[in-house]
């Protein structure tokens, strides 16, 4: 979304240079947004709500909600409570991710919750190095936690590639329960899920495990 409007101009009127500046980043704007949806979203065009307007996205149809997976479509998923990789290394594979997705390519992290231990959790994962990641916390089901329904918080899509992390601090018997109804939920509604150790990518590495699937 573009704010503030220009007002109409009348016949006559001499454009200053501020309209007719605004008027050119306007359209390179617009161009921009063609641009995602030519090389993102390919033939279907899918939006997704941000605070400041609408951009061009890969993820959720429109007039989308938790209604069908969309064909050819993937969500990446990170399940993972901390992160042990060294801010500069993260910062890499951040760098790595977003030259392979773009900027507007999210990965949702699921983060089991620890109320009793700060040093774990969203706030210490440095979400912040992808601009469109987004933090989710979800209950451990293992240490009697609530389950969590996963595809009820996930954009509708026809495929996941969900990492789980077994680094010590949680493992995948940590989330056992919402992930055994994450994958019938989404048997039922025919939508692919592959469900890959984040280890085999580097311990708590949860941009890493998604680089390459382009």
């Amino acid at each position: 979304m573009i704010t503030p409007k220009i007002p109409l101009l009348k016949d006559g009127q001499i454009l200053s240079v501020d309209v007719v500046n605004s008027i050119i980043k306007r359209t390179e704007y617009a161009g921009d947004l063609l641009k995602q949806y030519k090389l993102i979203a390919g033939n279907e065009m899918y939006v997704e709500p941000h605070y400041d307007g609408t951009r061009v996205s890969y993820l959720q149809p429109v007039g989308g909600g938790g209604g069908g997976g969309q064909a050819g479509s993937l969500v990446f998923v990170s399940v993972v409570d901390e992160t042990s990789i060294s801010g500069p290394s993260l910062a890499g594979q951040a760098a790595l991710f977003i030259a392979e997705y773009g900027l507007s390519r999210p990965i949702y992290v699921l983060c089991p919750n620890i109320p009793a231990q700060p040093q774990r959790g969203l706030d210490q994962l440095r979400l912040e190095l992808l601009p469109a990641a987004v933090g989710i916390l979800v209950g451990r089901t293992n240490a009697d936690g609530p389950i969590t329904d996963w595809l009820s918080l996930l954009p509708s899509a026809g495929e996941y590639r969900v990492a789980i992390d077994n680094s010590g601090s949680m493992n995948q018997a940590t989330v056992q329960a919402s992930l055994t109804l994450f994958l019938a939920r989404c048997a039922s509604a025919n939508r692919t899920v592959t469900v890959v150790n984040m280890n085999d990518y580097g311990a708590e590495n949860w941009i890493g495990a998604h680089l390459g699937f382009q």
